[in-house]
């Protein structure tokens, strides 16, 4: 009773708010009750903002070499008016556009001491960056877009880079839960020079792409892509070229099995690209994973590939198995073997391999024990090289040590040339790098301030000289252990050490002509890990029959917070290398230290400091220092900074010296 009365109370009170709020008079319409649709406009705005920005900076850059000195400068002013809006046409589901645009006008003063010239340039440039997405709450949302910009990349060590960039184009995103297909269709125009003007790229590009899933069961997935490029590319008094690209792809999954713990992939890849560097890959592959019970697996592969470039064409075929089987969680057993046959030319090389790998974790007071053991066999058996042989795009990264090593024998010398990702752009020898030959391998060693920067992913194609038909066979062993104490006081301490050994036997007409080189390696270290902190000592001995040398490193990294905005960080490296054939000491020390704070709720303070020592008996010595501070103030809607860097680099042949002031300002609206 007492529900009802409640209910019934409820009920007369909603009623006579209804008649008290939505009476109708005697001649209205109809009383509509229910969802109220979007309200339809032609054009609505629905947010915008504005900002001004002013940026002021000076740059200054003096070498000196033997009989020479050149100073160059480069000024700059530059005001900005942004403004930022958002807006629907008929309602946001409709069309929903975003943009911000930017009015600047700039006044750059540049004198080239190296280039003997002197001229002031004045730009009135608009910068946009504009999105328009139709449909948005539809099966096919579609977005057209269109972005220009401009931005400055100060590089470590090196001038400043200045990178435009145009893109224009649209994108469909076709929704299925069976059948999801995104295609664009776009245009890419870009630009890099330095500061200077001493170094020139351009790059644009025309593209259609396509990508899409099928989902052929629920346990059957295709994946394909494609995309077609137009390219025209030009790198200033180095090279020029226009070219078609096709790059084509398909990977079915499928998982089957009891509980679909099984998987099998196919891949598929085409790539044709015409132009100055004309190059076509074919690549099919096959991956197949058995999970035969809860602690073995097994995994097979077989792929051919054939590439071809500038006439010469090779191919290879490889097939793959391991077998990994793990024992009381804390014994992990992995054997593999495979064989590869690679033909171009009439050069043919056949191999065989196989190897076995043992991994041994176990917990021993107050710490963890880890064992590692490792044996593996190669035989190839080679035929005559008369002709030589072409290697195409063999990948490196480089992290800012002394040098990049190729490992390969018998490189024909002057015959190496370093590209970016996709073969462009192409980094000058002795602008960029230098190289230096042997008989095992190749050292690449960047230029500081040159092209090539820390993080840099470097494409490597080089010639490799003729030798005579041999048969090579080599063994290697390798074992490791580490403990780390995880409690008690020396918690985060940790000792290691390692052994590996290269053998080789080669079988020729005269192996004199074959440079392999047998190896022995032994490596001793201490670490420490704890509160933020990272301390690490090593020594390293190798032995070699070609390049031996012992090495000590030294590494220290510390970082932390300081609050909620602050962080204090430092890296460390020190290396001593010394070698034997032919006799050399280097040294080479790295040291970074960043300080981010937050002095006040409105000052912030960035500051960041890289030094850097190589010390070389043969070469000489080089030593820079590139030190950077910032001061950024804001309040409310405003804000304002100050940028100054300071770099010093001198090598045995030549002294740099460059400076950089930047003051700039901000008000939102």
């Amino acid at each position: 009773m007492l529900k009802l009365a409640v209910v019934i109370t409820a009920a007369g009170s909603c009623g006579r708010l209804a008649r008290a709020q939505v009476a109708p008079e005697p001649d209205a319409g109809p009383v509509i009750i229910g969802e109220r649709r979007a309200d339809w406009n032609l054009f609505e705005l629905a947010n915008t903002s504005a900002a001004f920005d002013f940026l002021g900076s000076s740059r200054r850059e003096r070498v000196t070499q033997t009989g020479r000195d050149t100073t160059d400068k480069e000024d700059l002013l530059r005001e900005s008016l942004e403004l930022f809006t958002q807006a629907y046409i008929g309602h946001r589901n409709f069309i929903d556009l975003t943009g911000k645009f930017r009015l600047q006008y700039e006044n750059r003063w540049v004198t080239s001491g190296t280039l003997s010239s002197d001229e002031a340039t004045r730009d009135l440039n608009l910068l946009y960056d504009v999105n328009a997405r139709i449909l948005g709450a539809s099966s096919v949302p579609v977005d057209i877009y269109a972005r220009h910009d401009q931005q400055t990349i100060n590089r470590d060590f090196g001038t400043a880079l200045r990178q435009g960039t145009t893109e224009y184009g649209a994108i469909a995103n076709f929704q299925s839960a069976n059948f999801p297909t995104t295609v664009q269709l776009s245009h890419n125009e870009s630009d890099q020079t330095d500061s200077f003007g001493q170094f020139g790229y351009k790059y644009k590009r025309d593209s259609l792409s396509l990508q899409s899933i099928l989902v052929l069961s629920e346990t059957n997935r295709l994946e394909a892509r494609y995309q077609f490029d137009s390219v025209s590319e030009t790198q200033e008094n180095v090279y020029s070229t226009d070219y078609i690209r096709h790059d084509l792809s398909l990977n079915d999954t499928w998982n089957f099995g009891e509980k679909k713990e099984h998987e099998l992939r196919s891949f598929f890849r085409y790539y044709d690209q015409g132009g100055l560097y004309e190059q076509t890959n074919i690549r099919l592959e096959e991956q197949l994973r058995l999970v035969h019970t809860d602690t073995l697996e097994s995994r097979y592969s077989a792929s051919a590939d054939q590439r071809s470039r500038g006439g010469a064409s090779q191919n290879t075929y490889r097939g793959t198995a391991a077998l990994r089987h793990k024992l009381f969680e804390s014994l992990v057993s992995t054997a593999n073997a495979g064989y590869q046959h690679f033909t171009t030319g009439d050069f043919s090389s056949d191999q065989y391999f196989a190897g076995l790998n043992l991994e041994y974790t176990k917990r021993l007071a107050p710490g963890r024990l880890d064992i590692n053991l490792g044996a593996n066999y190669v035989n190839q058996n080679n035929s005559d090289q008369g002709g030589g042989l072409a290697v195409f795009d063999e990948s490196y990264q480089y992290n800012g040590g002394l040098f990049i090593t190729v490992n390969r024998r018998n490189v024909v010398p002057g015959s190496l040339r370093l590209t970016g990702p996709g073969g462009f752009p192409t980094y000058l020898e002795g602008v960029d790098y230098t190289v230096r030959y042997f008989p095992d391998r190749v050292e690449i060693v960047p230029v500081i301030g040159g092209a090539i920067t820390s993080g840099s992913t470097l494409l490597a194609n080089y010639d490799i000289g003729p030798e005579p038909g041999n048969t090579i066979s080599t063994i290697g062993t390798s074992a490791a252990i580490r403990y780390t104490i995880l409690e008690t006081w020396l918690q985060g301490l940790a000792g290691y050490a390692s052994y590996s050994t290269t053998t080789n036997n080669v079988s020729a007409a005269d192996p004199s002509l074959i440079a392999v080189d047998d190896v022995t390696v032994t490596l001793l270290g201490v670490e420490y890990r704890r509160w933020g902190v990272t301390l690490r000592a090593e020594q390293e001995f190798r032995d070699s029959t070609l390049n031996p040398y012992d090495t000590t490193r030294l590494q220290a990294l510390y970082d932390t917070r300081l609050g909620g905005n602050s962080v204090f960080s430092v890296d460390l490296t020190d290396e001593m290398i010394r070698y034997s054939q032919p006799s050399n000491e280097v040294n080479f020390l790295r040291a970074g230290v960043r300080w981010i704070q937050e002095l006040s709720r409105t000052v912030d303070l960035d500051t960041r400091i890289i030094y850097r020592n190589e010390s070389d008996a043969n070469l000489g010595d080089s030593e820079g220092i590139d030190a950077r501070v910032g001061l950024r103030w804001r309040y409310r809607q405003t804000s304002a900074y100050i940028n100054v860097g300071h770099t010093i680099f001198g090598t045995p042949t030549s002294d740099t010296t460059s400076q950089l002031l930047e003051i700039g300002f901000r008000r939102e609206f």
